[in-house]
C-alpha cells in the first residue's frame, strides 16, 4: 500500500483534496457508522498492521501544509490505549511532519482552507500563539491574531515581553464582529463554563463567521461526562480521576474539567450557531490516521 501512496504523491498533478463527511448528531453518527462498518475494518486493519512492536515508525503522505511529500513520524507519546497487548498510537497528536504539525493541526489548516473557503484575507482568532500551527497560520494569513491564557501576570488584551497577548476564552477583549473565523483547538475541554466560551466566541465572529472547533469527544455518548467543576468556593471538586493535558505555557500541564458528548453541538445551537456540524475524515495519502478523525463547524 505505502509503495502505491508514494507513486501516487510522486505523479500527482493538483493538491490532494480532503473528503469530509458532516453529520450533525448522535442518530445520524450511528447511521454513517453502520454505513462504514467494512471500510472502518480495512483502517483498523492497516493502522494496527503499524503498531505491532512500541517503536517509532514513519508512513509516507502529503503535509498539506508543506504542500510536499513527506515521511510521517509516529511514536507512542500520550498514548494509552492497548489492543491484544499492543500500544495504539494516539493518531490525532502524532504523525509529525518535519514541519512540527501533527495530524490534527496539518488537518485544521486544510479544512480551514478547503472546506470553510478562508482566503488570506480573511480575520482569523485563533486561541494560541507559541505552536508551531500558529507559525505557520501566521505565514498564510495577513490578518491573523493569536492569544494564550497567561492569568493575571498582565491585562487581558496586553502583550507580554514575548508579544504574547493574554486572552481569556470566557471574556475576550475584542469587539463585536471582529472576526471571519475563530480558531479553537483544545482548548474548551480545559474551561469549567464551555458554553461562556461559546458565547463569546459567538459574540466576536462577523455575521455568517465561522468557528472551526476540536476537542475530547465520546463519539457514542450523548451527554457530557463532566470529569471536573468547581464548588461554591472557587476551589476544584474532582468526579472523575484527574486528567491533564499539555499547556504549552507551562509544563504543570491543563486540568481537563469535561470530555464532550453530542450535546456540545446542541448547545452551540442553542447559542446561535448554525449549520453546526461534526466533520469526519480520514486519508492514508495526507497522513490523517485514527480510524476516523473529527472537527466541528459551526457558522453565526
Amino acid at each position: 500500500m505505502f509503495d502505491t501512496i508514494r507513486n501516487l504523491l510522486t505523479n500527482r498533478r493538483s493538491k490532494i483534496q480532503l473528503n469530509v463527511h458532516r453529520v450533525g448528531n448522535l442518530a445520524a453518527y450511528r447511521k454513517h457508522v453502520a454505513a462504514m462498518a467494512l471500510e472502518y475494518q480495512r483502517r483498523w486493519k492497516l493502522e494496527l498492521s503499524l503498531c505491532e512492536t512500541d517503536a517509532e515508525f514513519t508512513t509516507p503522505g502529503l503535509c498539506y501544509a508543506c504542500q510536499r511529500q513527506v515521511e510521517f513520524k509516529t511514536d507512542f507519546q500520550y498514548s494509552s490505549t492497548y489492543v491484544d497487548g499492543h500500544l495504539i498510537p494516539n493518531w490525532r497528536e502524532r504523525m509529525l511532519c518535519e514541519c512540527q504539525l501533527n495530524n490534527r493541526t496539518r488537518a485544521s489548516i486544510q479544512i480551514l482552507e478547503e472546506t470553510l473557503r478562508a482566503d488570506k484575507r480573511a480575520s482569523i482568532y485563533v486561541a494560541e500563539q507559541v505552536t508551531p500551527l500558529y507559525e505557520t497560520l501566521r505565514k498564510r494569513f495577513r490578518n491573523l491574531v493569536g492569544s494564550e491564557y497567561l492569568g493575571e501576570s498582565i491585562p487581558f488584551g496586553r502583550c507580554d515581553e514575548r508579544s504574547v497577548r493574554n486572552e481569556s476564552i470566557t471574556k475576550l477583549t475584542f469587539a463585536t464582529g471582529s472576526f471571519d473565523f475563530a480558531l479553537n483547538f483544545d482548548v474548551l475541554e480545559h474551561i469549567p463554563s464551555p458554553e461562556q466560551g461559546l458565547r463569546e466566541i459567538y459574540r466576536v465572529l462577523k455575521p455568517n463567521g465561522s468557528l472551526l472547533l476540536s476537542v475530547p469527544f465520546l463519539p457514542h455518548q450523548q451527554q457530557t461526562l463532566i470529569r471536573a467543576r468547581l464548588d461554591s468556593t472557587g476551589a476544584v471538586e474532582h468526579l472523575e480521576q484527574p486528567q491533564y493535558h499539555g499547556d504549552p505555557i507551562s509544563s504543570a500541564g491543563c486540568l481537563c474539567f469535561q470530555d464532550f458528548g453530542w450535546d456540545l453541538l446542541d448547545n452551540m445551537r442553542s447559542i446561535g450557531f448554525r449549520k453546526v456540524d461534526m466533520l469526519l475524515y480520514w486519508s492514508a495519502e495526507l497522513g490523517y490516521y485514527g480510524v476516523e478523525q473529527m472537527m466541528i463547524v459551526g457558522k453565526k
